[in-house]
């Protein structure tokens, strides 16, 4: 289960909505860019100093990007069937 809570400016959490299959898997370039922000960002607020996640995942959406733009380089240039 996923919950959204939003923090007040007193520090009191709310909860927003629950969802009971969150999904980060990225259909669109537009959710990769925000499911990877939202990442990126929870995991520099919570990560613990001497494990460096940050680091890993960063270098694991480096290497699914350059697959990614190479698979469509590959669909773009690969000639149409008639």
């Amino acid at each position: 289960m996923g919950f959204d809570v939003l923090i007040t400016h007193n520090h009191r959490p709310l909860l927003l909505e629950v969802n009971h299959h969150p999904s980060l898997s990225t259909d669109t370039p537009l959710d990769l860019v925000i499911k990877r922000s939202l990442l990126i960002d929870t995991l520099s607020i919570v990560s613990p100093q001497h494990v460096d996640k940050l680091g890993y995942f960063k270098s694991r959406w480096e290497q699914e990007s350059q697959a990614t733009h190479s698979a469509q380089a590959t669909r773009l240039n690969k000639p149409k069937e008639q």
